[in-house]
C-alpha cells in the first residue's frame, strides 16, 4: 500500500536547501526514486537495489540535506543518515559507505541476513549513491557488455547481427538470452557481478528487443 505521495524530483529555480550544492544532491536522490522500479519499496532497479534503507531513513536524509550548511558533511551508511559533522567550507557535503562487507562475511548470504535485520541494503552501482539516470544508462551499459562478450568469444560482430532479449525468471534475477549469428548463449545477470545487475532489456540496433 502506498503510504506517501509519489516522489518527483524538483524542477526550476525554487531553492529548498541552504545552497544549490545541497539542492542538487537532494534532487539527485529524488530523481532516483522518480525513475525507480518500485518506489513504494524504495527499490530503484534489479528488484533489490535501494535508494534508502527505509522510509524513515529517506525522510531523515531529506531533512538533513535541507538543513545542511556550508562547512558540514552528512555521513550516510547503507541508505541511512548517521550524522552531520562540522568539516570545512571546501569539504564534501555528503560521504557514503554503501553495502560494504569485508573478508569472510562478504557473501550474498551475509548481505541478505543483514538486510533482513535492517542493518544494510544492496546499493547497486548507482541506487544508494543517488546517481541513477534511468533506463538509458542501463540499456547502454548492457549493450556494451554483450558486445564485449561477442567480440571476445565470437570475434567481431556488427551490432545489426546481434539480437538480445531479457527474460525475467525470478523477481531478483534477469536471465538474458543472446542470439548471436544463430548461436544461443545463455547468460545470467549474476555472471557480470557478484549479484544481479541488469534488469532492463539489452539494446540492439539502437533499440530494445522485447
Amino acid at each position: 500500500m502506498r503510504r506517501h505521495n509519489r516522489i518527483v524530483a524538483a524542477r526550476g529555480p525554487h531553492l529548498r536547501c541552504k545552497g544549490w550544492r545541497q539542492e542538487a544532491i537532494l534532487r539527485l536522490l529524488e530523481n532516483n526514486l522518480e525513475n525507480a522500479e518500485d518506489q513504494d519499496a524504495l527499490v530503484v532497479y534489479m528488484s533489490i537495489a535501494k535508494a534508502a534503507r527505509d522510509w524513515e531513513s529517506f525522510r531523515l536524509t531529506v531533512d538533513a540535506l535541507m538543513r545542511l550548511d556550508v562547512g558540514e558533511t552528512l555521513v550516510m551508511q547503507s541508505g541511512k543518515p548517521i550524522g552531520i559533522f562540522r568539516t570545512r567550507a571546501d569539504g564534501p557535503l555528503v560521504v557514503m559507505a554503501n553495502g560494504n562487507l569485508v573478508g569472510r562475511w562478504s557473501s550474498d548470504e551475509h548481505l541478505e541476513r543483514l538486510s533482513a535485520q535492517g542493518l544494510t541494503i544492496f546499493p547497486g552501482m548507482t541506487a544508494a549513491a543517488w546517481q541513477y539516470i534511468g533506463s538509458q544508462g542501463i540499456l547502454q551499459g548492457t549493450y556494451e557488455t554483450f558486445m564485449a562478450c561477442a567480440r571476445t568469444h565470437l570475434g567481431a560482430v556488427p551490432p545489426k547481427l546481434v539480437r538480445l532479449r531479457t527474460e525475467f525468471s525470478t523477481p531478483r534475477t534477469a536471465n538474458t538470452s543472446s542470439l548471436i549469428r544463430g548461436s544461443t548463449a545463455r547468460i545470467s545477470a549474476r555472471d557480470s557481478f557478484s549479484r544481479p545487475f541488469f534488469c532492463a532489456a539489452a539494446m540492439a540496433t539502437r533499440r530494445p528487443v522485447m
